[in-house]
């Protein structure tokens, strides 16, 4: 294995590497750590981890900022094995500022049990406090026993810090959830999901449904014993029913078609009616997982609808 000094004066003594370091403004370090340290990780041609780390450490922080930004989440666990560093707690000191110039919340949105396994609970908790408008991205993307894992924290109680959310917000949360994840939510103490279902208005109801992809989590839902999905979908505005419609993912279509109770989706599509998507056919969107979306909305023409609900 090569150190960084000898694989940097191998790609040097190509002339082309070295205009293309010149173009770029960069160290030497830095533009191989960015552009070529990955394609030498997959080739087996990279210096150990402990030489890259050397390697970040020298450089400036407008070059760190940007190399650390490029890197993905397989040269992130390179970095983890260097014998005496500890990756998620040199990340949990930095500022939250750092941390999304570094696009370290991007990255957490992108693989977040990766971070679980480089943090504590209560640094998984400190991250998520100071993400800021990423927040919802990285919840979006937790599953149930990420979800667990940060219930651990000290101090902190998941269920009642969901039950405090803003109903926005924690709709925002669950559309990115299934069956699972709403599962664990109702057996949290301190948060009751049926209760919390029923408090939101069906435009949030619509919008979450209309994210979803998986048919577990209407399938839960169907069985809660304090929440009347049917009812609540029976209550719809038509121009909501319309909109959802033209969202949802054709598996969560068809269990839709499999509540019982009183609800019954042919009711429930013919009750859309001019709210449909252009050319919209029940059978075709459940066979086909998919029905169209917002852009047949629109050219379809359905000049009554009230867009402006699908973004809130």
């Amino acid at each position: 294995m090569a150190t960084m000094s000898e694989r940097l004066d191998e790609l040097l003594s190509n002339a082309g590497y070295s205009d293309a370091i010149q173009s770029s403004g960069l160290s030497a370090e830095a533009y191989y750590l960015q552009n070529t340290w990955n394609d030498d990780l997959l080739d087996g041609n990279a210096p150990g981890p402990d030489e890259i780390l050397h390697a970040l450490a020298g450089l400036d922080s407008s070059e760190l900022i940007s190399v650390v930004s490029s890197l993905d989440i397989s040269q992130l666990e390179e970095l983890d094995t260097v014998e005496g560093f500890d990756l998620g707690e040199t990340l949990a000191s930095f500022d939250p500022i750092l941390l999304t110039k570094l696009g370290i919340f991007d990255k957490m949105s992108d693989d977040i049990n990766f971070f679980q396994g480089i943090f504590d609970p209560d640094q998984m908790l400190a991250m998520l406090e100071g993400s800021g408008n990423k927040l919802a991205d990285i919840v979006h993307g937790m599953d149930a026993s990420n979800l667990e894992f940060l219930d651990g924290a000290e101090g902190f109680d998941l269920g009642a810090t969901l039950a405090g959310l803003d109903p926005n917000m924690l709709g925002d949360f669950m559309s990115g959830w299934d069956g699972d994840e709403l599962q664990f939510l109702d057996g949290l103490a301190g948060f009751n999901l049926g209760a919390t279902l029923t408090e939101f208005d069906p435009e949030m109801i619509a919008s979450m449904m209309g994210s979803w992809d998986d048919p577990s989590a209407i399938s839960f839902l169907g069985e809660l014993d304090d929440f009347d999905l049917g009812a609540m979908l029976n209550g719809m505005p038509d121009n909501l029913k319309g909109e959802m419609l033209g969202q949802i993912d054709g598996s969560v279509l068809a269990g839709l078609g499999d509540l019982s109770g009183d609800f019954d989706l042919t009711t429930f599509v013919a009750d859309a009616g001019d709210f449909l998507p252009k050319g919209f056919d029940l059978n075709t969107a459940m066979n086909d997982g998919g029905t169209g979306g917002f852009f047949d909305l629109i050219s379809g023409g359905i000049s009554s609808i009230n867009i402006g609900n699908m973004f809130m």
